[in-house]
């Protein structure tokens, strides 16, 4: 480790005497990483006031659509075959579904979907908390960031779980890297999420990269290792394949196909649209994903990785779908993770004095970057302050309630605005362009493409006689009242006609019930009785 002491797998940097400084005591020798260790009673007062607002965002945190949909699908049917069955081919591996119907199975109840979001993200946040080896500025940076403290967390989907797997890795690098457990971990990471492969394959490519500049091709104990874990890696990484493919929603994929070719790829490197999102548009994002690469130019190793996972990450989302917020920055927990390996691995010094200028120039963007993420956790906390959820799907059940019309048939438009409201009251809803009752609306160009409110009104019409009960229509706001005919896209290749006598029809045979207030995505309703005298509700 030349001159650096190791305390528990994790390089903290408590300085040894006798070592040169090797920065002509000008600059510190790292940005990111301290001389001495963050104390423990300040780490536990960060993570206690991380815990006290998790909580106060996560109690009244409403499960939107990709969250319900993850729940139903990780639910479905009476044994875990059925549940393999469903999720083949939507487009996410089987890590985090395999975790929602673990815990349903212990405890079957829709509750377990913010739990497991919890028990994610608080259990990556509580590591880096108290185990990572930054300074005090870049540790509030990470754990207040709007990814951690939020999106990867309160908003329960699989993307947390890049940082629980990527962030023990780390704390336990040098315990971990020549063992099959660092195999395991990138088979895990591989089924996280579909671009998280090119995150394991970082991770690999740095390890691989190491074991060859420290011993070049010797067969020792490392090598053998290092094949060990690189076909535990291709395992993964099949096993991901073999769950998303072939896509099942095709009207997803229809969208997302663009022509792929290398001069086409050499294009999307830099191309500033579909790019990365870390708050600030996908051109910034990009940019400052590429220029924080500079932090590793003392480790070659991690250069190279880091900018083999960046290329393979951008390809992918400018390719198969745009990446947002929540998707980019996983990149972000990659270079974290990344960056305390390097530290763990002693690799982070020497060089000349452009190299350690040029690594302090990338220390300083990558730790901008991070702190900048505090902006959006501030508009994440204006929103909570202002009441403003997730979703609307809980005030339109509250509405059904109100009315008396707790045990009516939910149907309304479009198909996937009402799964967030089928995972709230536990039951299945009328797909309309499906025809069938369900949870889920596959995103696929078999359906009814195109609807209007004339169809709407007589499957409302034909489903009260069938079942005798009557019927609450929940339709978004930007499809409600047209003033003018109009064809409106609803997403996945789906449309409505807004006919204004079609929709004059549609207000004659039923009564308004309320109209949800904002919301963070676009689940805001405007809510319908069928037929006009249901419910208790005032005429």
């Amino acid at each position: 480790m030349q001159g650096w002491e190791v305390l528990g797998g994790t390089r903290y940097g408590r300085r040894v005497s006798g070592e040169r400084d090797d920065t002509g005591g000008k600059w510190p020798a790292s940005l990111l990483v301290p001389e001495t260790a963050v104390g423990w009673p300040a780490r536990a007062m960060l993570f206690a006031t991380w815990l006290i607002l998790v909580a106060w965002l996560a109690i009244p945190h409403v499960p939107w659509k990709d969250e319900a949909r993850a729940y139903a699908l990780a639910t479905v049917g009476g044994d875990w075959a059925a549940m393999l069955r469903a999720i083949h081919g939507e487009g996410h591996p089987a890590l985090w579904y395999v975790i929602l119907r673990a815990l349903h199975d212990l405890w079957p109840s829709p509750l377990v979907l913010p739990v497991a979001g919890l028990m994610v993200g608080i259990s990556a946040a509580a590591l880096f908390a108290f185990r990572a080896p930054f300074r005090l500025p870049i540790l509030v940076a990470v754990l207040f960031s709007a990814f951690l403290l939020f999106h990867h967390n309160v908003v329960a989907r699989n993307y947390g779980l890049a940082a629980l797997i990527m962030f023990p890795l780390a704390a336990w690098w040098p315990r971990l890297r020549d063992s099959p457990w660092f195999g395991v971990a990138l088979l895990l990471l591989c089924n996280s999420a579909v671009p998280t492969i090119f995150l394991a394959g970082g991770l690999f490519l740095y390890r691989a990269l190491t074991v060859l500049a420290e011993q070049g091709m010797a067969w020792t104990r490392q090598m053998r290792m290092l094949v060990v874990n690189g076909s535990i890696l291709l395992a993964g990484a099949l096993l991901c394949f073999l769950t998303v493919y072939p896509p099942a929603n095709d009207a997803v994929s229809a969208l997302s196909t663009r022509p792929f070719g290398v001069q086409a790829a050499v294009a999307a490197l830099a191309s500033p649209s579909r790019g990365f999102d870390f708050g600030y548009g996908w051109a910034s994002g990009l940019l400052l994903a590429a220029l924080s690469l500079a932090m590793f130019a003392r480790n070659r190793p991690a250069l190279v990785a880091a900018a083999a996972a960046l290329v393979g990450f951008r390809l992918f989302f400018f390719f198969v779908y745009p990446a947002s917020y929540r998707h980019s920055t996983q990149f972000l927990v990659f270079l974290i993770a990344l960056a305390w390996m390097s530290a763990a691995d002693g690799r982070a010094r020497g060089g000349g004095r452009a190299s350690r200028s040029i690594a302090l120039a990338g220390e300083a963007v990558f730790g901008a970057t991070l702190v900048l993420q505090l902006l959006f956790t501030a508009s994440i906390l204006n929103l909570a302050l202002a009441k403003v959820p997730q979703s609307r799907a809980r005030d339109l059940v509250a509405v059904m309630r109100r009315e008396g019309l707790g045990d009516a048939v939910v149907t309304g438009q479009p198909d996937t605005a009402l799964e967030p409201i089928a995972y709230q009251l536990d039951r299945d809803v009328w797909l309309t362009r499906q025809e069938r009752f369900g949870r889920v609306s596959p995103l696929t160009r078999t359906a009814r493409l195109h609807f209007g409110y004339a169809e709407l009104l007589g499957q409302v019409e034909r489903l009260h006689r069938r079942t005798g009960r009557p019927v609450v229509i929940a339709i978004l706001t930007p499809l409600d009242a047209p003033p003018a005919r109009r064809i409106a896209d609803t997403g996945f290749e789906e449309d409505m006609l807004l006919d204004p006598g079609e929709y004059a029809r549609f207000r004659a045979a039923t009564r308004r019930l309320a109209v949800t207030g904002p919301a963070i995505s676009d689940e805001r309703y405007v809510v319908y009785a069928y037929p006009a005298a249901a419910g208790r509700g005032p005429p």
